[in-house]
């Protein structure tokens, strides 16, 4: 779901803000008033476009304002089902397009209740959409599912006001009340999938502020047999209408429901979309109301069933999506846990070695300082040198040792700016062999509670990554940390390399890097700037305080 901005609430006043504070504010609310107005006036403007296709003098077989209704509550979430309702009695009472009759409270509802409806209706899904991860833009089903059910929703609500309405007037005509409410569930259901779609792929490259490169026609075999499909639908629907069978759009619908199994829901709304474009000019006018509530629902099929069709394909497209990204994790993990046995040996082997050097070079500073004056200083200083080098590196296989073999291990109090500094010692030698430059942006001094083999190794690997896709030459790699709330932030920058040219490696570096930092209980976030750089940024929970 996209939220626009919170709620504002202009009857909250806090003595205690700053002047700053009630400014912004003031420029939210400011900002809400006249998208709600803008929302107001472009509802009413559509309502009145759809006068022409009128039914019973009552309400129109085409609506396309509920489909920006649909897609307004949907975008701004149903919190604002409200201020939705309000803004479109006020405009349209003001502008005189609906006039309100003499039971002022029934016809109030009738104006505001569609709207309340629909607010309950998008709730419900959006509750069930939380309750599901994974979930970006609008979702197939639950979106097809939403728009279907709105206006059923919104029909069977209207018989509150509509029946004490009719009543008050005189006798109720049964076949008349409903052939009102069909009218105005068919208005719905095709406003809402024809206009609510492409508001709503809008609003989403809005707030992803990803547009299409350019926009150009990739004619494929599959389209070319959408293509052939829908017009061979409609050829037969003339024919059928010359031979005198009248207006039959089961074909149509038939076609639309095939390029939404083959293509999704851009090519189901396309198919939609030429099937109104082809049959409204036939409903507009002059022509009976029978003729056009039937037209309509056999519109109304073809709407909901390509849509369907489409949503349905599309979710079982992302489903196989999902299920291979699982798979490369699942042989990522295997690749991890063979690249762990891997390392436990190594460093086992590696040990044995290392741990004859380190009592070799003990013995050495043992045998120099005995010789006293009669041996060289430099031997037992280079011996010494040899001898801490040795224990370092004990301790290092060690810390390894136990992070291979899964062991816990306690945290230790680390220094951000150190830890920085030996990352960019540790990949400066790689850095500039491939030309990459490395800019460590100055931090705070934090320090920070945390396994320093692990840690270290995570922000290794962010960087080395940075410098593999960085551009070559002259490339540049920003480093830098900063707190934010209760996490130390470490970031990456670096600009992707246009050439195309891919760092060859086994992609375990992301994967170590995010197990890390859920380990420590913070998360490794990537993303891309809207420079078009890719920005890396590892979250570290901040437990100490800084230090002076």
């Amino acid at each position: 779901m996209l939220t626009l901005a919170p709620e504002p609430n202009p009857a909250a006043y806090n003595p205690e803000e700053s002047p700053s504070q009630r400014r912004v504010s003031a420029r939210a609310v400011g900002r809400w008033l006249i998208i709600l107005t803008a929302y107001g006036i472009a509802f009413t403007l559509l309502r009145s476009a759809s006068g022409s296709w009128a039914t019973h003098k009552v309400f129109s077989v085409w609506f396309p304002a509920a489909g920006l209704r649909f897609a307004f509550l949907w975008i701004a979430g149903p919190r604002w089902t409200p201020w939705a309702a309000l803004a479109e009695l006020v405009v349209s009472v003001g502008s005189g397009s609906v006039q309100l009759s003499h039971d002022l409270p029934l016809s109030l509802f009738g104006v505001v209740g569609p709207c309340l409806v629909y607010g309950v209706v998008i709730r419900m899904v959006h509750s069930r959409m939380r309750g599901d991860a994974g979930r970006t833009e609008f979702d197939p089903l639950p979106f097809a599912i939403a728009a279907v059910l709105g206006p059923m929703a919104a029909w069977i609500a209207a018989l509150a006001w509509a029946l004490p309405l009719a009543s008050s007037r005189g006798a109720i005509d049964a076949s008349l009340l409903f052939s009102a409410l069909l009218v105005f569930t068919l208005g719905d259901l095709l406003g809402i999938l024809i206009v609510a779609p492409p508001l709503l792929w809008l609003a989403e490259r809005v707030r992803s502020r990803t547009w299409p490169a350019r926009l150009r026609p990739r004619v494929t075999v599959r389209f070319l047999e959408l293509g052939t499909c829908v017009v061979c639908a409609w050829a037969l629907v003339w024919l059928l209408q010359r031979l005198g069978d009248g207006l039959v759009l089961a074909p149509p619908l038939l076609a639309a429901c095939w390029c939404g199994l083959r293509g999704g829901r851009a090519i189901a709304w396309t198919a939609i979309l030429i099937s109104t474009a082809i049959v409204l000019p036939m409903t507009d006018g002059g022509v009976s109301d029978a003729f056009r509530v039937q037209v309509h629902m056999q519109l109304a099929c073809v709407a909901v069933g390509a849509y369907l069709a489409g949503s349905y394909a599309d979710a079982q497209l992302r489903a196989l999506r999902e299920i291979n990204r699982r798979d490369r994790l699942l042989l990522h993990a295997e690749r991890l846990k063979s690249l762990q046995a891997m390392s436990v040996a190594v460093i086992h082997e590696v040990s044995q070695p290392l741990s004859t050097i380190a009592i070799e070079a003990r013995a050495l500073v043992k045998a120099s300082e005995s010789a006293g004056q009669e041996g060289s200083p430099e031997v037992g200083e280079i011996a010494a040198l040899i001898a801490r080098k040795a224990d370092h590196m004990a301790e290092l296989i060690r810390r390894l040792r136990a992070f291979g073999s899964g062991t816990t291990e306690s945290r230790s109090l680390q220094s951000m700016p150190q830890l920085v500094a030996d990352v960019l010692a540790l990949v400066a030698p790689e850095a500039a062999e491939a030309g990459v430059a490395i800019v460590s942006e100055t931090g705070p001094n934090l320090t920070i509670k945390v396994h320093d083999v692990e840690i270290r190794q995570a922000m290794l690997n962010l960087v080395r990554n940075a410098v593999a896709a960085a551009p070559k030459p002259s490339g540049v790699v920003t480093v830098g940390w900063s707190r934010s709330g209760g996490f130390v932030q470490f970031c990456v920058e670096n600009a992707v390399d246009s050439s195309g040219a891919r760092h060859a490696g086994m992609g375990l570096g992301l994967i170590i890097s995010r197990t890390i930092a859920q380990a420590h209980g913070g998360r490794l976030a990537v993303e891309t700037t809207s420079a078009g750089r890719v920005r890396s940024t590892l979250h570290v929970p901040f437990r100490e305080r800084s230090r002076a």
